[in-house]
């Protein structure tokens, strides 16, 4: 079973301690984007990026320097609402290692990354059009087709936009609330509850869909009636 999580826009270096940090799986890819990004006018990766002078001066240096930039683990320097509630601070050596051997993060610079995997800070999304010829999901799509070609379970905790990198089929985690009566999404709400179920799933080792279900925090259950073959869901009354 392997799960899948998005990256966020914001990232602070950090390393977890006591582990190393790991190479990046596709160095010649990335090294190509990169060469790319650096060699783009400010004025063109300012329309790409939709940043404004100032964020597009830092992120144009960022990746002219990128292999001088001080590397951290993914897991613990991607600083979104998920990986805040993920929390990877606050686990136990053994949750570190359920956490490495279970989890993937995907990205639009790294393609896959592994949580104890070393990163640069960057800026980058699936659907920006850095390449002449081809989207970034085409760049990538070898790469992530063979990493998960052995993968019969996929936990699907990603956004939209990560996860239509992946082609084989996916068992999807959605998280609603009740409004008036009715089941909504929160988009905020959603990412804090993703990074939770993570959690939830690397502390407890679980390894099957069945122990999925039975997972429960801030409010959410399991609702079979809401919930499909490749689809659970969990609502918060």
């Amino acid at each position: 079973m392997k799960i899948i999580l998005s990256p966020s826009k914001t990232q602070k270096i950090k390393k977890i301690n006591g582990f190393d940090l790991k190479d990046i799986m596709y160095g010649e890819h990335t090294a190509g984007l990169v060469n790319i990004l650096k060699g783009l006018s400010g004025k063109k990766l300012k329309r790409i990026m939709k940043t404004s002078d100032k964020l597009t001066e830092e992120i144009l240096d960022t990746y002219c320097n990128f292999y001088e930039n001080e590397r951290g683990h993914a897991a613990a320097s991607y600083t979104g609402v998920a990986f805040r509630a993920l929390d990877t601070e606050n686990l136990s050596d053994k949750d570190i290692e359920y956490l490495e051997k279970s989890v993937v993060i995907l990205s639009a610079l790294y393609g896959v990354l592994t949580p104890l995997t070393g990163i640069q800070p960057y800026r980058l999304d699936m659907t920006m059009s850095v390449l002449d010829k081809k989207s970034l999901y085409e760049y990538w799509k070898e790469c992530i087709d063979k990493y998960f070609e052995k993968e019969d379970l996929i936990i699907n905790l990603a956004s939209k936009e990560f996860s239509k990198m992946i082609k084989k089929p996916l068992t999807d985690i959605e998280f609603y609330e009740m409004k008036n009566g009715s089941p909504v999404q929160v988009s905020t709400n959603s990412k804090k509850a993703r990074g939770e179920m993570a959690r939830h799933i690397i502390t407890q080792k679980i390894s099957s869909k069945e122990k999925i279900k039975e997972i429960s925090f801030g409010g959410y259950k399991f609702d079979k009636n809401a919930s499909g073959e490749n689809k659970l869901v969990f609502i918060k009354s």
